[in-house]
């Protein structure tokens, strides 16, 4: 009467491990080196021309704000009054 279902758990018990021990990593492993691959082929395509990198001036330049704040006074800097 019970032979059934403790077939059915042993067996059940099996392929989860099988599942989650060997077949669940190598999958994982070979779609992350398709990943890899595929954006290592992608990257050497879609590579930036020369004119889109920065020159080393350009790099390194402070950005500068577009719009001027007001001027500050006396009493936004802290300073005490005469």
């Amino acid at each position: 009467f019970m032979a059934p279902m403790a077939t059915a758990v042993i067996g059940g018990l099996l392929v989860s491990t099988v599942l989650s021990l060997v077949f669940i990593p190598s999958f994982y492993l070979i779609i992350n080196r398709l990943n890899r691959a595929t954006a290592w082929l992608f990257g050497k395509l879609a590579s930036p021309n020369e004119s889109d990198e920065p020159t080393e001036h350009e790099a390194h330049a402070v950005p500068q704000p577009t719009t001027p704040g007001p001027p500050a006074s006396r009493d936004d800097l802290g300073a005490a009054g005469p």
